[in-house]
């Protein structure tokens, strides 16, 4: 999967930029809203909306196509692989900084 670049989340609603980055950069799911964004089932996304959010859908949809990694979007088992390896990615840097941790101990 490829690396992130630099990612807007500014055309997404203040609120609900944070589960979206957790999600893309850390592999953490978000709420049923944000996770039917990313299953790209607008028709489910759509009857759990808030009201900022029912006003933003077609945001969304800009996003996912401008912004968003496309490996991590479209269905559900693309979210799951996606998790997957952002949280794997994330865990082997952590290990490497314990790695260069002790050899400087």
């Amino acid at each position: 999967m490829p690396a992130i670049s630099y990612i807007d989340y500014s055309i997404l609603p203040s609120h609900m930029r944070e589960g979206a980055k957790r999600y893309i950069e850390e592999g953490i799911f978000p709420g049923s809203f944000l996770t039917h964004i990313f299953e790209n089932d607008f028709v489910h996304a759509a009857a759990t909306a808030d009201p900022i959010n029912q006003q933003s859908l077609y945001n969304y949809a800009e996003f996912l196509y401008t912004q968003a990694p496309s490996a991590c979007w479209g269905s559900a088992s693309r979210m799951q692989e996606w998790s997957a390896h952002m949280r794997k990615e994330k865990n082997e840097g952590l290990e490497q900084q314990g790695d260069n941790f002790s050899q400087k101990s």
